[in-house]
């Protein structure tokens, strides 16, 4: 059959997204705490069936997840629909524009540090409102504490994410003379540490009218900054992720209960993530009655005395009405997890490729999707294509491994196929078809090796794209802020700053291009360290050195090589100063060297003071230099020379 325009749809960013081998930070010390075998699981496209219909005996707030089951059944529209196994396939998707880099708006320094990339994120807007919801929250609970100030949520930042990366089993651990490390201690103390995490809020209480109101700023200014920051790529996935939480103080319906997931109590996160995994967007799960609208007012049928106490002001106009109708008609049409692809793709560039698992893909969701100028491909369950004559799974089971049949809509643009693996596999999609066949290499039991099956393009290109969210979680597993907090929205926080370190590292690596992607400079681990060694030492510095971005120059595509190589030097030298000391603190101070201060320090221009050591002369670390002084640099703390001949102390400050 035809597939014209099946595959040419496709950008080549997607091929250039998925060869950044994001697995490769999979070192032998993370291994214990990553997933196993992270293709596998996404190759496996039929194991999504997400029907949990056991009951939780605890007498904890969390309530089984009901909404995978029937309530989420969509619209039966689709059975007018007339299905022909001789029809050519001919999507009709307007193109996808633009590629995945760095919007023209977005400034970086000549030589960015790992700090920058997540600044670009951890923005401004967003310390200025964490500290002022903080400080409202501090005086409403009358605390006898000094109050939140910028330079304190940095210091406080850098140590969550240090102690992600040298973990401790308890907070007090890292200010413990045997063990702590010299970078905690000498930067924070142990007692502001616990006064912030006291504080630490994100939303007006005396403002709130649900409790997602706690945490939904943050997730607001997420959202708001990853928009602002990249240019979106073309091919999409939403899926779910669970942050674990088993404490009791979460809302009722937001702690969900799902007995067969590997995280079995926790908040649900729906996300949009591209195939690199850079997460674009989230959103919270409520549970299905916080997907729900308010019920709508029938205004002719109310009194001003029986209004007030039965209905929220916001919603007491014709017009927000109408509104709430046509939710109420939207859910029913295309079901709540329909509902969760339309709310995400909303401001998503037209001709995007969306992928999604069976517990999202519906036919009227196919239709809808074709509507917007959005490319769908989704696996699909039987019972919401009851009136689609695809092979059975009776017959299928007949059937060698390969076989697939398929069928297409009488208006061209939808295609159903049933492909037999271990069992059979229905997907659906109005932008990619069967043709051309590849070989799936699978595992027979039968033979006790691997052997080659036919496969439809449809399954390869799913199987190639639908990760992107899976590959976010195990990301955010390998390196989490470790610190439990009975405050029910803190989890949530933390995985979304960790989602903004992770987004910062997917844009270095893609904008560095470097070729040896097991080194050490491209690993995770190194460029959270980096940031928290930042946020730890420089805190005082940070927003000077934001003030003066103005200055700044526009990356530009013709300098990669020449940015790769200064970005990756830099980068290593800055980390030098604690690689050793994540496992082995040190017990005496370490040896003045040149290497032993960051680049990024060392040429900030803020506060290098020289001072005069009468007893102390030490070798010059400036470059070429061999001679002794006594003039030491207050900040890198090294000896440098400054008299009438010899001026090594500019020299060092500004020589790249």
């Amino acid at each position: 059959m035809s597939q014209d325009n099946s595959g040419s749809t496709f950008s080549s960013d997607s091929d250039i997204l998925y060869s950044l081998n994001i697995n490769q930070d999979l070192s032998e010390d993370d291994a214990g705490d990553s997933l196993d075998s992270d293709t596998d699981e996404i190759n496996n496209i039929h194991d999504k069936m997400e029907i949990d219909s056991e009951v939780d005996n605890d007498s904890d707030n969390s309530i089984v997840d009901t909404d995978e089951i029937d309530v989420n059944m969509v619209s039966t529209d689709h059975k007018n629909i007339s299905w022909s196994r001789t029809t050519n396939f001919e999507p009709n998707l307007p193109p996808f524009e633009g590629r995945f880099m760095l919007k023209d708006s977005i400034l970086l320094p000549k030589y960015p540090s790992p700090f920058d990339f997540f600044n670009l994120f951890f923005t401004q807007e967003i310390v200025d409102h964490i500290v002022q919801q903080s400080n409202l929250y501090h005086t409403q609970q009358n605390f006898k504490q000094a109050p939140m100030t910028n330079q304190d949520l940095y210091r406080l930042i850098g140590f969550l994410f240090y102690s992600s990366l040298y973990k401790l089993p308890r907070k007090s651990d890292y200010w413990s003379t045997s063990f702590g490390p010299d970078i905690v201690m000498k930067n924070i103390t142990r007692d502001r540490i616990f006064q912030l995490l006291r504080s630490l809020h994100f939303g007006d209480n005396n403002l709130q009218t649900q409790s997602c109101d706690k945490i939904e700023p943050l997730i607001h200014l997420f959202n708001k900054q990853c928009d602002s920051v990249i240019r979106q790529e073309q091919n999409i996935s939403i899926d779910e992720q669970i942050i674990r939480f088993k404490g009791k103080t979460a809302p009722k319906n937001y702690k969900q209960y799902m007995p067969k997931k590997p995280i079995r109590r926790g908040f649900k996160l729906w996300c949009l993530s591209g195939v690199s995994a850079f997460t674009y967007k989230v959103k919270l799960y409520r549970g299905a009655s916080g997907s729900t609208p308010v019920a709508p007012v029938n205004l002719s049928r109310r009194t001003t005395t029986s209004f007030a106490p039965e209905t929220r002001s916001k919603h007491q106009t014709d017009e927000e009405n109408e509104k709430l109708d046509q939710q109420y008609d939207d859910i029913k049409h295309y079901g709540r997890s329909g509902m969760i692809v339309i709310d995400l793709l909303e401001g998503v560039p037209k001709g995007s490729h969306v992928f999604v698992d069976n517990y999202f893909g519906s036919l009227t969701l196919l239709n809808k999707m074709s509507i917007l100028g959005y490319g769908l491909t989704c696996t699909l369950r039987s019972s919401r294509i009851k009136n689609c004559p695809v092979e059975s799974e009776k017959n299928m089971k007949k059937k060698p491994r390969g076989y697939y049949d398929y069928l297409v809509s009488a208006d061209k643009k939808n295609i159903i196929v049933a492909w037999k693996d271990n069992r059979r596999v229905l997907i659906g999609s109005n932008s990619v078809g069967v043709e051309p066949i590849t070989q799936l290499s699978r595992w027979s039991k039968e033979e006790n090796k691997k052997i080659p099956i036919d496969t439809p393009q449809i399954i390869q290109i799913y199987n190639k794209n639908r990760g992107g969210v899976d590959k976010m979680n195990m990301l955010c597993s390998l390196h989490p802020i470790p610190f439990k907090s009975k405050k029910w929205y803190m989890p949530i926080a933390w995985r979304l700053i960790d989602m903004m370190v992770i987004n910062s590292w997917i844009i270095w690596k893609y904008m560095s291009n470097t070729d040896d992607q097991n080194s050490r400079s491209t690993r995770l681990f190194y460029f959270k360290m980096a940031i928290a060694n930042t946020m730890l030492r420089e805190s005082r510095s940070i927003e000077r050195r934001i003030l003066q971005s103005s200055t700044t120059t526009h990356y530009q595509s013709s300098t990669t090589t020449h940015y790769q190589s200064s970005t990756t030097t830099h980068y290593q030298s800055s980390e030098s100063d604690d690689d050793e000391n994540i496992l082995n603190p040190p017990k005496r101070k370490k040896k003045e060297t040149r290497s032993s201060v960051s680049s990024m320090v060392r040429l900030d221009g803020i506060e290098h003071w020289p001072e005069v050591q009468r007893n102390i002369r030490l070798r010059c670390k400036n470059d070429r230099c061999s001679m002794k002084s006594n003039i030491y640099c207050t900040k890198c703390q090294v000896h440098l020379c400054l008299n009438v001949t010899r001026n090594c102390f500019k020299d060092y400050h500004s020589k790249k």
